[in-house]
């Protein structure tokens, strides 16, 4: 048992590796269709970290700094351009404004406020009950939200920067198709293989140390998750 669970791991690492060696062959502009095809992937693995409270380093987030690291060191955009989407007044500045604020309150509201309320923690195991009231207090899940709103920031960043270099709206409507695209997909998958009662299938894109949402019915009806652990998050990409 022990040789299949390091087997998988490497099989995990290697989808990390995967991404990172297509965006350095195509480039950061090429390479950003890449990334928002990977995007409704939001359960699948890079590596996890059990030191951390069994906290995953997803694809997202691999692909995310691959892109980062490119366009400082590339010519596709100047380094200036990374910084220019935060300029005050513009939407990128509030969106700084926003992360400034929620370290801040990372780092000290759970301590101030330690047990004077109750908040929605969410497992992270097989044998966890998913979305459970918890005490408030600080944890690993304040640090690993703040890693994640700093790469929303640079994404944002990343994004906006090759854009503006090329700007080219066929080329972002066509970013915005294949994120659709392939969240449509996994909903089906994950809808088809549940009913044929092979949803073993989709565990290649559930490796993250997340409770998965994954049987839930409404109306007779299974909850679409696809390539998420629930069905909330597998909502957000059609509805943008």
């Amino acid at each position: 048992m022990d040789g299949e669970k390091h087997d998988a791991d490497r099989f995990e690492y290697l989808h990390a590796f995967a991404v990172l060696a297509f965006i350095l062959a195509r480039g950061p502009y090429r390479g950003l269709l890449f990334f928002f095809a990977v995007t409704p992937m939001g359960a699948m693995a890079a590596i996890n970290l059990p030191a951390l409270g069994g906290t995953s380093i997803t694809v997202i987030d691999v692909t995310v700094a691959g892109l980062f690291g490119l366009v400082l060191l590339g010519r596709d955009a100047p380094t200036s351009s990374l910084l220019r989407p935060f300029l005050p007044g513009t939407p990128g500045g509030y969106l700084l404004l926003f992360l400034v604020y929620a370290a801040v309150a990372s780092a000290f509201l759970p301590r101030i406020f330690a047990g004077d309320s109750l908040v929605f923690g969410i497992g992270r195991g097989a044998n966890d009950d998913g979305i459970a009231l918890t005490p408030l207090g600080p944890g690993n899940g304040n640090l690993s939200q703040m890693y994640r709103l700093i790469l929303g920031l640079m994404i944002f960043s990343v994004t906006a920067a090759l854009i503006r270099r090329r700007p080219d709206p066929a080329h972002v409507l066509k970013l915005m198709v294949v994120a659709t695209t392939v969240n449509v997909a996994l909903g089906l998958f994950d809808i088809l293989s549940y009913a044929a009662g092979l949803e073993a299938l989709m565990d290649t894109f559930r490796t993250a140390n997340y409770s998965m949402a994954i049987g839930h019915h409404m109306a007779g009806m299974k909850r679409m998750v696809g390539g998420f652990p629930e069905a909330s998050a597998s909502d957000i990409i059609p509805s943008a």
